[in-house]
């Protein structure tokens, strides 16, 4: 994958491609994740919006991520959370209108979801990576090492990760501490805090 953009002499390749995928601004509903196109890794934003629902069905818009996708992810966020999304609108973009089609998002749909239902900020700093399955765990994805890498690079210092995806001595010498997690819930509470949880 090639990023180049418009000047006034003509097209110039993009130095740093991640840089146009992120914001400065922590807000809630916002979550960091690490998206590979190709060979190339690149950190992303990405901004979820949930807002109690006027309609008789509840909106689900997603700009960037397959609208499938997104059901799929909040009716395991319903399930395995106790979260009632179902009365609530959703809408989620991905930053600077990249399209990310790998499942290596979940989680960063997820947390970007519950992060703007509970009004919370995710710590500066963390990214996360991992594919939800149905039944709430959270599974390895390829090229973690890769992704970690440019985490590290672009100066983050915490990523939450699923358990056991066998990461080398490479990401061993990364300065990045590596929260593991089998499960969605247990994921974004190392993420967000306890906070998260149903209400009981």
């Amino acid at each position: 994958l090639g990023l180049f953009e418009m000047q006034a002499a003509g097209l110039a390749e993009v130095g740093n491609p991640s840089e146009l995928f992120l914001s400065d601004a922590r807000a809630s509903g916002v979550a960091t994740i690490v998206a590979c196109e190709g060979t190339r890794s690149l950190v992303v934003d990405l901004q979820a919006l949930v807002n109690v629902t006027s309609y008789a069905s509840p909106r689900r818009t997603a700009t960037g991520i397959g609208t499938n996708r997104l059901h799929q992810i909040l009716a395991v966020l319903e399930k395995h959370m106790g979260l009632p999304l179902s009365r609530f609108d959703c809408y989620l973009a991905v930053a600077g209108g990249l399209e990310v089609e790998e499942p290596a998002a979940d989680l960063g749909v997820a947390a970007a979801v519950v992060a703007s239902f509970r009004d919370l900020t995710l710590p500066a700093g963390t990214v996360l990576i991992g594919e939800l399955g149905l039944g709430g765990q959270l599974r390895p994805v390829g090229q973690l090492e890769l992704r970690l890498q440019e985490a590290a690079r672009l100066g983050f210092k915490r990523a939450v990760v699923p358990k056991g995806s066998g990461l080398g001595p490479l990401a061993a010498g990364l300065d990045l501490a590596l929260l593991e997690a089998e499960s969605v819930s247990e994921a974004l509470v190392l993420a967000l805090g306890e906070q998260v949880r149903a209400d009981g």
